[in-house]
């Protein structure tokens, strides 16, 4: 049996991801255990680790639930090869899980913006889970005004982000690893600074509409009565 903490640490989940995951019934602690404390067998240990798969590579709590429910979890010796089948998204099936059409997936990789990780032998273009984050992030720079110039950048540093986790101190020297590194974190900087002002915009804007939609609700008013009296 295992303590919620060791929990967590073997499935890689976080505190909020498990809350989401037994809300959503994905996940069930052992009833069996008279400790106050919730427990977790081994077996749901074994279930758990391919739920958590899932939640890591995009896929919403109820869609994972879909999934459970209409073809079931792997069975482990399976599992291995499945996961290394879903992976790799096509661009219909990242463009289905980013909100967008395909069009906007082949234009940002037209522009350089998204790279395919590999092709299949008919030469389709796939896309590994990593991409599904970015190009959300893609669609919010866009909503904050970002140019397709400094979207690009941004979406070259989350690349880099990803090779140095994949393969620390491996891949580039380490000097340009760091000036990678730096300017992310300046750019993240911006980002909560830009984040920032559009709150207190948004802020402004709803105090604005509150108060004009008072206004016009007096003036509709008036006009009403204005109207019964003639």
């Amino acid at each position: 049996m295992y303590d919620r903490k060791t929990f967590l640490k073997k499935t890689g989940l976080t505190e909020p991801e498990l809350a989401q995951c037994e809300q959503f019934g994905l996940i069930k602690r052992d009833l069996s255990s008279n400790q106050a404390a919730p427990l977790y067998s081994a077996d749901q240990l074994k279930e758990s680790e391919q739920i958590a798969h899932f939640v890591h590579m995009g896929y919403s709590y109820p869609e994972i639930r879909k999934i459970i429910k209409k073809i079931g979890l792997p069975k482990r010796e399976k599992a291995a090869a499945l996961y290394a089948q879903n992976d790799f998204l096509t661009v219909g099936e990242l463009a289905d899980m980013v909100h967008v059409n395909n069009r906007t997936i082949k234009y940002w990789e037209e522009r350089g913006i998204i790279l395919p990780d590999r092709y299949t032998e008919g030469g389709f273009r796939l896309y590994g889970a990593h991409y599904i984050h970015l190009c959300r992030l893609i669609v919010d720079l866009q909503n904050f005004g970002y140019t397709l110039e400094q979207i690009k950048e941004r979406a070259d540093l989350f690349r880099l982000f990803i090779e140095l986790q994949a393969n620390p101190g491996r891949t580039r020297d380490a000097t340009t690893a760091m000036a990678g590194l730096e300017t992310m974190e300046l750019r993240i900087q911006e980002l909560y600074t830009r984040m920032k002002e559009l709150a207190e915009g948004m802020e402004r804007w709803n105090k604005l509409l509150k108060k004009k939609r008072k206004e016009i609700t007096r003036l509709k008013a008036a006009y009403t009565s204005a109207k019964e009296k003639h």
